[in-house]
């Protein structure tokens, strides 16, 4: 029969520690990001007007939205509020590999030059992530677009 030492004990109160820091850290940055979901945006037919954190922003598509075709996404920021943004693009249940894009500042806004890839499956159905920075901190802004 194994006895149960010392170091054991220390393992499992250690891992145990680490689990519950762990859970504590994310949860901070869960609650720091603020989801905010537009199902009526459609970005790619039409500019999606957007209000966060009392900022108003929009959004726009310069070209056509194909796959493996190059098109610029466009933050209009008249407010100057914007410290940094970028932008995923992800499918649900179907790994398409990091589609992340930084904007860079320009003119009145900001704007990230985008390559989506084609899926083999023939989905077209995308989920868009929007992660601004601004003052009032993190802004995740969520909507689906179909390309």
């Amino acid at each position: 029969m194994n006895k149960i030492t010392f170091q054991h004990y220390f393992i499992i109160l250690l891992l145990s520690a680490v689990l519950i820091v762990n859970y504590f850290l994310r949860q901070d940055v869960d609650d720091a990001v603020i989801r905010v979901e537009y199902s009526e945006c459609r970005l790619g037919d039409e500019n999606c007007k957007i209000i966060v954190a009392g900022h108003r922003l929009e959004l726009f598509i310069e070209g056509e939205v194909k796959a493996l075709k190059p098109f610029v996404v466009h933050i209009v920021d008249k407010d100057n509020v914007i410290e940094q943004a970028k932008v995923r693009f992800e499918m649900k249940a179907m790994d398409m590999g990091l589609n992340q894009y930084v904007f860079k500042k320009h003119d009145d806004g900001w704007q990230a030059n985008v390559v989506i890839p084609i899926c083999t499956t023939g989905r077209r159905d995308w989920l868009v992530e929007l992660d601004i920075n601004i003052n009032a901190g993190l802004k995740r802004i969520v909507f689906n677009i179909e390309i």
